[in-house]
Formats: C-alpha cells, sequence, structure tokens
C-alpha cells in the first residue's frame, strides 16, 4: 500500500492521520507548528476529542511520523490531503490563504519528485478558488493531480 501524507495536523488533521495508519498504511504528518510535529511524534494528542487519546498512543511508531517540512511529506507519499483553516473572509466567504501556503508548498517540493502526486483539498473550496489551487501548486502538471471536496 501507498504511503499518505496530512497537511495540517491539529484538531482535525490529527485525527485524519490516525485513520490510514490504522489501515496499515504508513502517514507523514506536516505542520508548520514544531509543538504540534513534537506531539505527534512523541503519540500525544493535540486535541480533547473523546478516544483521540488512547488512539495515538496506540499507533505503530513506525507507520506515523510528523515533520515541519513539506518536502518530507511530498517525497516518499503519493497521496496529500491538505487540512487547513479557513477563516471567514471580508466578503463573508472563506479564506484558502493557508491551504494556498501550503499548495505553494507542496509545489515547490513537487520539484524533486518523479512519481505523480495526488492532492486531495479537505477545505470549503468554491469552483473559482481551485483555480487558485491549482496555481499555487505551480506549473509541474504532469506530476500531480488534485481533488478539492468541500
Amino acid at each position: 500500500m501507498s504511503d499518505v501524507s496530512i497537511f495540517g495536523l491539529s484538531k482535525v488533521g490529527h485525527i485524519l492521520a490516525a485513520c490510514p495508519v490504522t489501515a496499515r498504511r504508513s502517514v507523514v504528518g506536516c505542520d508548520p507548528v514544531a509543538e504540534i510535529v513534537d506531539a505527534i511524534s512523541a503519540r500525544r494528542s493535540v486535541t480533547a476529542e473523546p478516544g483521540v487519546a488512547d488512539r495515538v498512543a496506540q499507533l505503530d511508531q513506525s507507520r506515523l511520523r510528523a515533520a515541519t517540512s513539506a518536502e518530507d511529506a511530498v517525497i516518499n507519499p503519493d497521496t496529500g490531503i491538505v487540512i487547513g483553516p479557513t477563516p471567514i473572509n471580508v466578503l463573508g466567504g472563506f479564506s484558502l490563504k493557508y491551504v494556498l501556503r501550503v499548495c505553494q508548498q507542496i509545489g515547490a517540493a513537487l520539484r524533486g519528485k518523479k512519481d505523480i502526486h495526488t492532492v486531495a483539498i479537505a477545505a470549503p473550496c468554491c469552483p473559482e478558488q481551485v483555480h487558485q489551487v491549482i496555481a499555487a501548486l505551480g506549473s509541474w502538471s504532469e506530476k500531480w493531480s488534485v481533488f478539492c471536496a468541500s
């Protein structure tokens, strides 16, 4: 089975990261916050959601690792799931500024990768925002495919 990367390891992301691991897949979690990465690496929960701390503590050490670098999370996995905060903007819509920042980092990391990488955006994303996601990933279209689920 192939590896998965999860970008954004706070409340939702680290819960999601635990799921593929229980299905015997390896997961590389990526988050810019070192404290979150350290907690995941030490198998400590970063949320108070019921049952999550027990599940995270039981995860196979070899199947879940965390990093602050997008490059670490792109090189081996063939699928990446982006979960980022989408605050409400001044027009009342969702802001993708955090998601787009991660997509730029993924796009830069893809320069050094030979295989195709699927990127799933698990955030509210309007059809016109999909173009922003594609632009953020960069011009290496032969190296990635994108799926937006909102």
